[in-house]
């Protein structure tokens, strides 16, 4: 819907950007806690044997589509993780006096409840 490219503008413009789907990629990817988490709910999703295989997210996706008590669990591991990174982020950047949250699901997860104003793109 164009979120990506107003993240964009407003990095131009000097304007820290903390990217939701971007951070889920990292800790799928590089998050030990995460991918363990994965691995137990998400049978065949990620081999913890090999540290650099990566989440088989179409997998994943087709057993979270299916199942809505599977996308609640995969949603348990990822939101608190990005929560918390969100977090660490926002205070490296708490002396701006503006700052972006790129979040697909800010209304899905209720956090427009912890922003200062919510920015629709639509194109």
């Amino acid at each position: 819907m164009g979120k990506s490219t107003v993240s964009q503008m407003m990095r131009q413009l000097g304007v820290p950007v903390f990217e939701a789907d971007a951070t889920v990629h990292h800790l799928m990817a590089h998050d030990t806690g995460v991918r363990r988490a994965l691995a137990e709910s998400f049978s065949g999703c990620v081999d913890l044997s090999l540290p650099r295989s990566p989440v088989n997210r179409e997998l994943l996706g087709s057993i979270i589509f299916q199942d809505p008590e599977k996308k609640k669990i995969l949603e348990s591991i990822l939101h608190p993780a990005v929560a918390w990174r969100r977090q660490a982020w926002l205070s490296r950047y708490r002396r701006f006096p503006l700052v972006v949250f790129d979040v697909p699901l800010l209304l899905e997860t209720g956090m427009q409840d912890q922003v200062d104003a919510v920015v629709v793109v639509s194109a």
